[in-house]
C-alpha cells in the first residue's frame, strides 16, 4: 500500500479507476455504466502518456514493466462493467506468479477483491473465455436486490414467474452460508412491498459504496417536492378503495431521513415488520462498512456518526454500575510500547511488529493514564525543515470502548520548541479480541493509528479524523 501523503503515482490512478467501477456498478445507473465504459477507448492513451519512460529506449525498465501490468488491470476492470471477464486475466495471473517472490501482489489482488464485492452483491459476472466479450452497449454489469421487506406473497408470485435470479445450484457457499436469494433490480414493481425492497436496496448500497455526492443526490431526489415520494404516495400507498397505507409512508420517511440523520434517525415508529427491515438494512450496512474486508469510507459522514454513536453507547455502558464495565487503563496496556513510523502500515494487519522498521520511538504507559517518554525522544524524526525537538513531556493517556470491535487508545504528550510549546497526541486502535487474548498469552499488542496535532486537553473529546503529521 503506497502512501496516503505520497505524490501521484499510477497505482494511485488505477486505484481510483477501480473505486469509480465500483461505484457505478452499484449505485449507478445503466447510462452511467455506459459512460464510464467508455472510457476504456481513451484511458489507455493518457496512461501512456503519463506514465511511459522518459527515454523511448527504457523499453524493457521497470517503469515500462509497470505501466504494461497496469494497462493489463485497467482492461480487466472495465470488462467487468459488461458482466464479462476480460481474457487478459490470465496475463494478470501469470503477472502476479512472476514476481510473488519479490512479495508484490500487484495488481491481481485488488482485482479479485473488486471482482469479490461485485458478487457478493448480487452482480453476475461471466469467467473469462477466448471468445470476444460483449461490446458495453449491449451489456451492462447491475446489482441485484436482496429481500429486504418482500412479503411472502412478494415471494411466491416471484417464484411462478421465475424472477429469482441468484438462487445457485449448491445449497451452501464456500463457507457454509446459505445463498441469499438475489432479484432484478430494474423490474417495474407490482406491489408496495416490491416497490420499497428496491428503494430499500438502492438506499442501503448509496450509502455502503457510494460517494457523498450520491448519498446528497438521492436525498435531494427522495426530499424534493412532487418528485418521487409523492409518485411512491400516489401509486403505492394508495388502495384501490383510496385508502393511504401509513405504515408503508412512514418506513419511506424513515429511509429518507437516513440519508440525511444516519444512524441518529428515530426509527421506533415503524409497524414492527417494517422496523425488522429497517434494522436489516442497518445491519447490512454495518456489516458492509465496518467490518468487511473492502475499502474504507472515511470521507461518509455517516461512517463518522456510527462511530461517534457506536462510542457514546459504549461510554454509557462503562458508566454503569459505577464505572465497573470499562475500565479505561488496563493492565495489559501498562508498559513499554514501541511507536513505529510508517507510512504504509496497515491496520491490525498483524499482531507483531515487522523488523527492519526505522524511527522507533519508546513511551511507557503507567498505571492510572500516566505517560512517560523514555529518553525524552520526540515523536518524529528531525528534518532540515524541522530540527530537533528540545523535549517531550508525557501527559495523559486512556482507553476508549469503540468503534465496533475495536478500542481507542488516546496517548497525549507536550512537545517543547523554541516557537513555544504544543500538545500532540497519538490515536490508535487496538483489536478487542486481540487486548483481551493476550490476558492469557502474554503475546505482543498491535496498535495502528495516526500522529494528530493538537489534540484537545480532555483525551474524551479528541476527534478522530484530525490532521496528520
Amino acid at each position: 500500500m503506497e502512501s496516503s501523503i505520497s505524490g501521484v503515482s499510477l497505482r494511485k490512478t488505477l486505484n481510483r479507476l477501480a473505486n469509480a467501477v465500483l461505484q457505478v456498478a452499484l449505485v449507478g445507473s445503466p447510462a452511467d455504466v455506459l459512460m464510464l465504459s467508455s472510457q476504456q477507448f481513451v484511458l489507455p492513451d493518457r496512461l501512456k502518456e503519463d506514465w511511459s519512460p522518459a527515454n523511448p529506449a527504457d523499453e524493457d525498465s521497470e517503469t515500462a514493466q509497470e505501466l504494461a501490468r497496469g494497462l493489463v488491470f485497467m482492461n480487466c476492470i472495465f470488462s467487468l462493467l459488461s458482466g464479462v471477464e476480460s481474457t487478459m486475466v490470465e496475463q494478470l495471473t501469470k503477472d502476479a506468479d512472476d514476481l510473488s517472490k519479490k512479495g508484490d501482489d500487484l495488481y491481481l489482488v485488488p482485482y479479485k477483491r473488486l471482482k469479490r464485492i461485485l458478487n457478493e452483491n448480487g452482480c453476475v459476472i461471466q469467467a473469462a473465455t477466448a471468445r470476444t466479450p460483449p461490446s458495453a452497449e449491449k451489456a451492462v454489469l447491475r446489482p441485484r436486490d436482496r429481500n429486504i421487506c418482500l412479503s411472502l406473497k412478494d415471494l411466491m408470485r416471484f417464484q411462478r414467474r421465475d424472477a429469482i435470479l441468484d438462487l445457485a445450484m449448491e445449497s451452501n457457499d464456500q463457507y457454509g452460508r446459505p445463498h441469499e436469494a438475489r432479484f432484478d433490480c430494474d423490474v417495474i414493481p407490482e406491489t408496495t412491498t416490491e416497490a420499497l425492497n428496491q428503494v430499500s436496496n438502492v438506499v442501503e448500497r448509496s450509502l455502503t459504496f457510494g460517494s457523498v455526492e450520491d448519498v446528497s443526490q438521492l436525498s435531494r431526489k427522495m426530499s424534493d417536492d412532487m418528485s418521487d415520494e409523492d409518485k411512491f404516495s400516489l401509486q403505492w400507498t394508495t388502495s384501490h378503495n383510496g385508502v393511504k397505507d401509513p405504515d408503508a409512508e412512514a418506513y419511506w420517511r424513515a429511509l429518507r431521513q437516513l440519508l440525511t440523520e444516519g444512524l441518529d434517525v428515530d426509527y421506533s415508529n415503524l409497524k414492527q415488520s417494517y422496523m425488522n427491515s429497517f434494522e436489516r438494512i442497518l445491519g447490512g450496512m454495518v456489516t458492509q462498512q465496518f467490518s468487511a474486508k473492502r475499502p474504507a469510507r472515511p470521507e461518509l459522514e455517516i461512517a463518522s456518526k456510527f462511530a461517534n454513536w457506536e462510542m457514546k453507547v459504549r461510554g454509557n455502558m462503562s458508566k454503569s454500575y459505577e464505572g465497573r464495565l470499562w475500565n479505561a487503563y488496563p493492565t495489559e496496556l501498562v508498559g513499554n510500547w514501541s511507536l513505529v513510523e510508517s507510512d504504509d502500515a496497515s491496520l491490525l494487519s498483524s499482531i507483531a511488529i515487522f523488523p527492519g522498521r526505522e524511527k522507533t520511538r519508546q513511551i511507557v504507559l503507567q498505571p492510572a493514564g500516566e505517560v512517560k517518554i523514555d529518553g525524552m525522544c520526540p515523536l518524529r524524526a528531525a528534518t532540515q525543515q524541522q530540527p530537533k525537538l528540545d523535549s517531550v513531556e508525557g501527559l495523559n493517556w486512556r482507553l476508549n470502548p469503540g468503534p465496533t470491535h475495536l478500542d481507542t487508545c488516546y496517548i497525549r504528550v507536550r512537545i517543547v520548541e523554541e516557537s513555544g510549546e504544543r500538545n500532540v497526541g497519538f490515536v490508535g486502535y487496538i483489536d478487542r479480541g486481540q487486548r483481551i487474548e493476550s490476558r492469557f498469552s502474554n503475546r505482543p499488542i498491535r496498535m495502528s493509528g495516526v500522529v494528530v496535532d493538537t489534540l484537545s486537553e480532555k483525551v474524551d473529546d479528541v476527534a478522530i479524523g484530525s490532521k496528520k503529521i
